[in-house]
């Protein structure tokens, strides 16, 4: 019992550790995007395994909420002696009496998945942009249209939070607010902080108490999916809520974040999930003249149905009561799920609508001339072409639920861009549809813009200037499409699972396995490129500590490949479909085996690495074969000892830690 009780006290110091690196920006970043084809099962794969590795056992979900109160602990702390993140992503920790002092390694020239973008309307320029990362916070240039902006990371916002959603007061441009939480509709979306808010034309930011832990409404922000703000200075806001019961929905403040009321979703109360209208929020779009309308999912009846409700503009627009559902039909049987809108900036009834239906594709792109009250379906011609092969209308192949937007042209209304995987175009109001851009390749000229498009946001003032935030970072065009450039430099935004340094004295080398970007090596000092080991997702890396000249990489499952010339070149050097999507692994320098997560209850051993054929051997470790191996740590003490934690990816899942010798 008490070696148990050890091993849950070591989880927890780890855990509190963990937050504190991540807080502190002890990040490695890529340099190169290497995207494969995945189908949604993988995403969603690889969005357990990051759960897996980061939930509190005991909550079942990523305490995100413990981020800020590492932040203001480290603020407190006296063996501080300061921290500081320099421009242009160059992060610098250091502590009194260790005498450690932590700096950035970058790469520097791409970024990450990029959901929220801002162009700040006080610069008429269009030069000073903010933009959200998923998992890197809150970043701002006044450079943008440069070949290589300067990004600025913003200290006063949680360094590795996701930020989904920014907006600016159309009353008072020095006033903008920033959601958190990427609320994708599964158990699995990591959790936000609640809703920032900024004073001074988003220099500096601070948590509104309301929306944050111990806040009135804590739980209708755990996700915030889009804030937008009214014409009179009300703000709007979507939320999911964690405990999914009693909140989230659609939410409005009319002073200033202090207090709000939800206008769409409410319950008859009781604190009883069965009394509960429980509503997730999504997008939320004003018309030119005022009408609100707002997406959600609605689980009051069990089944997960998407609408659109809209509130008519007047002294009582967004009021709760006078939202009236005006979704299409999704047909006999069928359900809308996620609901992406765009309104007419020249046309007051003219809306734009994306369906992702409940095999999580898109089925349908909608049209409404009159508000609502009738809808025209326009997909049909939404001919994709993937990787160099017709692939149907569905251009988010099979994950809406993941990328998912929709933007009119400023000046012309019949030109609508839809993204999904890639952008497709439409400049006849629907009537047909080609493809602007492509990722993959192999299609025709289309330029390339990374994979899996979260945002299209046009430059105030230009019909022509639009930035698309992706998975790969931000992209911008001037020429409507016709050209794209990437503005990732100093965008440091994009993580690694993990990372191996060379044991040679003063050597800048390293490997690190990134998540949907491959698995990279890094040869000099300071913020600089890297070159690329292996493509694909990148995991868990290894270098043999008494022979440099031998490493390894992954890909998921327990799939590796070998490099025997320094990493000069890698090859395939084990493949099975066994094993987590991003597999736990270690290497003994002393045997020169590799130790990896295999099938349930199981460990598998392989090598020798000096062999360019492997084998592998099963060690059976448990007989609950509804356990999986979690992590790995071959003991740094004891010769052909290798320790081995299980979990599994259900909720509030068991954990053991055994020793295999």
């Amino acid at each position: 019992m008490k070696k148990n009780q050890y091993f849950i006290a070591a989880i927890g110091i780890c855990s509190f550790f963990l937050f504190l690196l991540l807080f502190i920006h002890f990040h490695l970043f890529i340099a190169t995007q290497h995207h494969e084809n995945e189908n949604d099962e993988e995403v969603l794969a690889r969005i357990k395994q990051e759960i897996l590795m980061t939930k509190d056992p005991h909550l079942g979900y990523v305490p995100t909420d413990r981020l800020e109160a590492a932040r203001q602990k480290l603020m407190q702390n006296s063996r501080i002696a300061s921290y500081s993140v320099n421009s242009p992503g160059n992060s610098t920790f250091t502590t009194l009496g260790t005498g450690l002092s932590w700096t950035e390694r970058g790469p520097n020239n791409i970024g990450g998945r990029c959901r929220a973008v801002l162009v700040d309307r006080s610069d008429a320029t269009g030069n000073t942009v903010l933009v959200g990362s998923v998992s890197g916070g809150l970043w701002r240039t006044t450079n943008f249209s440069g070949a290589s902006p300067t990004w600025t990371q913003v200290s006063s916002v949680s360094a590795n939070l996701a930020i989904t959603t920014i907006a600016q007061d159309p009353t008072n441009s020095s006033i903008m607010y920033a959601g958190t939480g990427e609320g994708y509709y599964n158990v699995d979306a990591l959790r936000g902080l609640g809703i920032y808010k900024s004073t001074d034309g988003g220099l500096t930011w601070a948590l509104l108490t309301s929306t944050t832990t111990g806040g009135a409404n804590q739980y209708d922000f755990n996700y915030v999916q889009k804030v937008n703000v009214y014409s009179n200075g009300d703000i709007y806001a979507s939320g999911i809520s964690a405990t999914f019961c009693n909140a989230g929905g659609i939410l409005r403040s009319s002073d200033g974040g202090s207090t709000w009321t939800r206008v769409v979703g409410l319950y008859s109360g009781g604190g009883s999930c069965s009394n509960a209208v429980d509503f997730d929020g999504y997008d939320i779009e004003f018309s030119m003249s005022g009408d609100i309308y707002a997406s959600v999912i609605d689980l009051s009846t069990g089944v997960p149905a998407g609408k659109i409700y809209k509130s008519p503009a007047g002294a009582t627009a967004g009021n709760s009561g006078t939202w009236t559902n005006i979704a299409p039909s999704a047909g006999l049987g069928n359900y809308w799920q996620r609901i992406q809108l765009a309104c007419s900036p020249l046309n007051n009834k003219l809306i734009y609508a994306i369906f992702q239906g409940t095999g999580n594709g898109i089925v349908a792109i909608e049209r409404t001339g009159d508000g609502g009250s009738t809808w025209t379906n326009i997909t049909s011609t939404t001919t994709w072409c993937d990787g160099g092969a017709a692939n149907g209308t569905d251009f988010s192949r099979g994950q809406a639920w993941y990328d998912l937007t929709l933007a009119i042209n400023p000046s012309n209304d019949a030109i609508v861009y839809a993204g999904g995987v890639d952008i497709m175009q439409t400049v006849d109001s629907g009537k047909t549809w080609t493809q602007l851009t492509q990722w993959a390749g192999g299609c025709g000229t289309e330029p390339y813009v990374h994979a899996d498009i979260h945002n299209i946001t046009f430059i105030p003032g230009s019909s022509t200037q639009f930035i698309v935030g992706s998975d790969g970072g931000i992209f911008a065009t001037s020429n409507t499409g016709g050209s794209f450039s990437s503005k990732d430099l100093s965008l440091d935004i994009t993580q690694y699972y993990a990372a191996a340094i060379s044991p040679v004295s003063g050597s800048n080398y390293m490997l690190a396995g990134a998540q949907d970007n491959g698995s990279h090596i890094f040869a000099s000092a300071g913020i600089n490129t890297v070159t690329t080991a292996t493509g694909g997702d990148g995991g868990f890396c290894f270098i043999d500590q008494n022979n440099p000249n031998y490493q390894l990489t992954s890909y998921p499952d327990a799939s590796y490949s070998r490099s025997s010339n320094g990493g000069a070149s890698f090859s395939s050097w084990y493949n099975s479909s066994n094993g987590r999507f991003i597999n736990p692994a270690d290497y003994d320098n002393t045997t020169q085996f590799l130790y990896c997560g295999y099938t349930d209850k199981n460990l598998r051993r392989i090598g020798t690495i000096t062999s360019a054929s492997p084998t592998g051997t099963t060690l059976t470790i448990t007989s609950n074969s509804s356990l999986a191996v979690s992590a790995v740590k071959v003991d740094p003490n004891t010769t052909d000892s290798v320790w081995v934690a299980f979990s599994t990816a259900d909720d509030a899942p068991p954990i053991r830690c055994l020793n295999y010798t």
